[in-house]
């Protein structure tokens, strides 16, 4: 009588009946430990200063993130009015009495920076080899230029086609950027014996060889093995420099502007600010524990 075996799938299933569930590491209690009296008021303040840090730090993103997009939407007004690229600016507002009419003293003030960067789309650009994985032999390639005309065209931006085909032909390049695999101090570092320290260890020596009265130098030869792991080729999409001076020129409204501003992955920044500028110190105090106790109040639920 034949003796039926046991498939690899069948052994695992036995395996895992009568294995024991792996227990998972809780999470480890720090000790607590007394520190000199000396150091309590110090510990107190930082610890004072870092939650109420903490606790502002929610409003003060929410309202960074609400101002930079009112800000954005008057820079792009003005470029797209002006057809001329908008320098970043400051806002000052002044100082109001009592009654909320100006004073003319300058009060409060903050900036507006749009920054640009060549590699704003690079990452978010689809790699060539995978949008031709499953593209057939006789199929023609599918190209990245191709496929970000697209997005431009969609309801990401609503670009169209001409200014689309034109955008991408004129102000992106996508190029492959051939490097080596690893920095030579980190192949350096590998194991001895491995292949990366092999092509660290050739490329080394090769640099600080010197000739003697021939220009050659004798070194052993790569492999096959480093040669394929020498080098990495890394897809690299950028926008040409100086865009911004020509962006409105590709679109055909405010709104197209703005969104391909966006889709380019412009920083809207709102910083530098300063506050009761005209006020002495005492006035200066009082506003600002007024405003933390406005902005800190508990909810009535707490």
């Amino acid at each position: 009588m034949a003796v039926k075996t046991q498939s690899p799938t069948d052994k695992l299933k036995r395996v895992k009946k009568k294995s024991k569930k792996k227990e998972t590491a809780g999470k480890k209690e720090l000790r607590v430990v007394g520190i000199p009296d000396s150091l309590h008021p110090k510990v107190r303040e930082l610890c004072e200063l870092s939650y109420l840090s903490a606790q502002l730090t929610p409003l003060i993103v929410s309202r960074q993130t609400a101002v930079a997009s009112e800000f954005f939407d008057l820079w792009t007004e003005e470029l797209w009015e002006k057809h001329k690229l908008p320098d970043n600016f400051n806002v000052m507002l002044l100082k109001l009495d009592d009654d909320g009419k100006s004073t003319g003293l300058q009060d409060t003030k903050c900036q507006f920076q749009l920054k640009f960067r060549t590699t704003g789309i690079n990452k978010k650009a689809p790699q060539f080899d995978d949008l031709n994985e499953e593209v057939g032999e006789d199929e023609p390639d599918i190209t990245v230029e191709e496929t970000l005309i697209e997005t431009l065209m969609s309801g990401v931006v609503g670009m169209s086609e001409d200014n689309a085909r034109q955008f991408v032909a004129e102000e992106i390049e996508v190029a492959d950027e051939v490097t080596l695999a690893k920095t030579l101090d980190k192949m350096l570092a590998c194991k001895e014996g491995s292949v990366l320290r092999g092509i660290g260890d050739k490329l080394i020596d090769y640099m600080q060889k010197r000739p003697g009265k021939t220009k050659n130098v004798s070194l052993p030869a790569f492999t096959e093995d480093e040669e394929e792991a020498a080098l990495v080729t890394n897809q690299v999409v950028t926008l040409k420099a100086g865009l911004l001076e020509r962006i409105y020129t590709y679109c055909e409204s405010l709104e197209e502007l703005r969104k391909l501003l966006l889709w380019m992955e412009v920083t809207r920044q709102v910083s530098n600010f300063d506050f009761a500028i005209a006020d002495t110190p005492t006035e200066r105090f009082n506003r600002l524990d007024d405003a933390v106790g406005r902005y800190l109040m508990p909810d009535d639920d707490e």
